[in-house]
C-alpha cells in the first residue's frame, strides 16, 4: 500500500542535483577552510602565551588578567555560542526554507538587534558596580587591579558575542571564511600589541592595562572584518526560486517522515 503520508515523489528531480552537488563542494570546502584556520588560530595562540609568560611572568598582574578576561569569555560561551546560537541556527534556515530570505533576515536581524541591547544594558549596569568597587578599593591593590582590567575588558564582551552570532548567520549560509579567521585576528593583534606596543611602557601594571585595550580593539576588527563580504539581504526571491526551495523542504519532511 502507498505510504499516503508521502508528500513528495520519491525520486530526487534532475535539477536538484546539481545544486546538491555543488552544496555538497561548498561545505567539503569550508570544513578545510575551518581546519586549516584553526589550526593557524591554536598555533598563534601558543605563541602568544609564550609571550605573555615571557612579558608578566607569573604573578598578581598574570592572576588578575586571567580572571577578567575570563569574563567575556564566559559570556560568549552563554550568549554567543552556547543555547542562543543551537536554537537560532535551526530556526533561521527554516524560516528561510518556508518563508523566504527576507524573513530570515528579518529574524537575524532582531535577534542581534535584541542581543545587542541588552548585552549594552547588562555591561552598563556591571561597569556602574566595578566603579563603585573601584573607587572604595585601596590603591595598588590587587583586587583594585582586578576590578579595573574587569572593566576595561568588559565591552569586549558585546562585540564578542554579536559577533558569534553573525558568525552563526554566516555558518549558516556557507561563509566560513571570515567565522574561522577572526580568532586568528585576535591572537595577531594581541601578539602585535605584545611587541610593538607593550616595550614602550616601564610600568608592568600600563603594560597589561595595554594589552586589554589591544584584545578590545580587537573586537572591533572581528566585528568589521566581515563587512566587505557580500552578504546583505536580498531582493525578494523570484516565484521559481521560491518554489524550487519549497520543494527541497518537502522532500526532507518527506524523507523524515518515511524514516
Amino acid at each position: 500500500m502507498p505510504n499516503s503520508t508521502s508528500i513528495a515523489p520519491d525520486s530526487i528531480p534532475s535539477f536538484d542535483k546539481p545544486a546538491d552537488s555543488a552544496a555538497h563542494g561548498a561545505v567539503a570546502s569550508g570544513l578545510r577552510t575551518v581546519s586549516l584556520l584553526t589550526f593557524l588560530s591554536r598555533l598563534l595562540g601558543l605563541v602568544r602565551d609564550v609571550a605573555m609568560a615571557a612579558v608578566f611572568g607569573n604573578g598578581p598582574l598574570m592572576d588578575a588578567f586571567s580572571v577578567a578576561f575570563r569574563v567575556p569569555n564566559l559570556a560568549r560561551g552563554m550568549f554567543g555560542e552556547g543555547a542562543l546560537t543551537a536554537a537560532f541556527l535551526p530556526a533561521f534556515l527554516q524560516e528561510r526554507a518556508r518563508h523566504g530570505e527576507q524573513a530570515g533576515w528579518r529574524l537575524a536581524s532582531g535577534v542581534v538587534a535584541v542581543l545587542t541591547i541588552a548585552l549594552c544594558g547588562l555591561v552598563l549596569a556591571v561597569e556602574l558596580l566595578l566603579a563603585v568597587f573601584w573607587f572604595d578599593a585601596a590603591p595598588g591593590s590587587d583586587w583594585r587591579l582586578l576590578l579595573g582590567l574587569t572593566a576595561v575588558l568588559l565591552p569586549y564582551l558585546i562585540l564578542v558575542c554579536v559577533t558569534a552570532q553573525l558568525n552563526s548567520v554566516m555558518y549558516g549560509l556557507n561563509h566560513f571564511f571570515w567565522p574561522s579567521v577572526e580568532p586568528v585576528l585576535v591572537n595577531v593583534v594581541w601578539i602585535a600589541c605584545l611587541w610593538w606596543i607593550v616595550p614602550r611602557f616601564e610600568s608592568p601594571t600600563v603594560k597589561i592595562y595595554a594589552v586589554a585595550l589591544a584584545i578590545v580593539a580587537s573586537g572591533f576588527f572581528q566585528l568589521a572584518a566581515p563587512l566587505p563580504t557580500p552578504i546583505q539581504a536580498p531582493q525578494a526571491a523570484s516565484p521559481d526560486s521560491a518554489a524550487a526551495t519549497k520543494h527541497r523542504a518537502r522532500q526532507k519532511t518527506a524523507a523524515l517522515r518515511r524514516r
